[in-house]
C-alpha cells in the first residue's frame, strides 16, 4: 500500500512538473501597405492557455495609425505543421488589439504567417 502511494505521488509530481498550461512565444510579422494609410501593422501570437486558446496581438504605428477602421485576415500554423488556418480579426480604429483564436486541437506552439490582408472600411 505504501509503495503504491509513493508511486502514485511520483507519477503525479512528474506530470505536474512537465505540464505547462500557460506559456508565451512571440512570433512577429510586420506589414506595411502601399497605397494605404501611412501606418504599419505589427502582430504576433502570444500566450497559449488551456488546450487550444491562443492570444494574438496587433499594434498599429505610424502617422495615420488608428485613423481608419481595419480588419485583418491572417494565417496561423500550430505545432510546426505545414497547414495554415485562416482567421479574421476586426481591429476597428484601435492601435493596440488583443484577440483570441482557437486552434484545431491541443496546441503547444502557434506561429503567425506574414501573409496577411488588411481591409480598410
Amino acid at each position: 500500500m505504501k509503495k503504491t502511494a509513493i508511486f502514485t505521488f511520483l507519477i503525479l509530481s512528474a506530470f505536474a512538473l512537465a505540464f505547462k498550461a500557460d506559456h508565451a512565444k512571440r512570433h512577429y510579422f510586420k506589414l506595411h501597405l502601399k497605397n494605404s494609410p501611412n501606418e504599419t501593422i505589427t502582430g504576433y501570437t502570444s500566450t497559449i492557455s488551456g488546450a487550444n486558446d491562443v492570444e494574438v496581438v496587433f499594434d498599429r504605428t505610424g502617422p495615420d495609425a488608428g485613423i481608419y477602421a481595419v480588419s485583418v485576415d491572417f494565417f496561423v500554423t500550430f505545432d510546426g505543421q505545414a497547414t495554415y488556418h485562416s482567421y479574421t480579426l476586426d481591429l476597428g480604429n484601435q492601435t493596440h488589439v488583443v484577440g483570441h483564436i482557437q486552434g484545431p486541437g491541443v496546441v503547444g506552439d502557434a506561429m503567425m504567417s506574414d501573409n496577411i490582408t488588411a481591409n480598410y472600411y
